[in-house]
């Protein structure tokens, strides 16, 4: 693959993650959900309990936003900060029965666009474009702790 068809890709790439966020953007306006307070409840829902430190890791991004949406989502009582027995001044940070029912409004307003695309795209495609986008994932985060290492 050339440098041109490398660029067109990850171009198509950042294209499809902002399609994505708007898409979520649209899809819970009147909810009260941003695309960063979805991804969270979606990933504590997922893997249960986790610190923010935890969170921002899996997300790639910084505890300080974490913390600002952890902050939103507290407020709302749809997660809750539960002990930890690992780290007494990180607590974990988990759903409540609300942030539950929250997960499962945000999956059912979801599941139509979910099922258009899994019409449009066969189970070796998705195989295939979920095994290259794992790759790139651990790709950028072993470029990420080469360039951190550096500093």
């Amino acid at each position: 693959m050339s440098n041109a068809n490398h660029a067109h890709f990850l171009a198509t790439l950042t294209r499809t993650y902002h399609v994505l966020d708007a898409v979520s953007e649209q899809l819970h306006a009147g909810h009260g959900f941003s695309a960063g307070a979805r991804s969270i409840l979606l990933l504590l829902d997922r893997e249960g309990p986790m610190t923010m430190s935890e969170i921002a890791r899996d997300r790639a991004v910084s505890r300080q936003l974490i913390q600002r949406l952890a902050s939103a989502l507290l407020d709302k009582g749809v997660i809750e900060a539960m002990p930890n027995a690992a780290h007494r001044k990180s607590a974990k940070l988990g759903l409540t029965p609300q942030g539950q029912s929250a997960v499962e409004g945000i999956v059912l307003r979801e599941s139509g666009i979910v099922d258009a695309v899994m019409d449009g795209i066969g189970d070796s495609e998705l195989q295939q474009a979920h095994s290259v986008l794992s790759k790139l994932n651990a790709l950028l985060s072993q470029i990420g702790k080469i360039e951190a290492a550096k500093q």
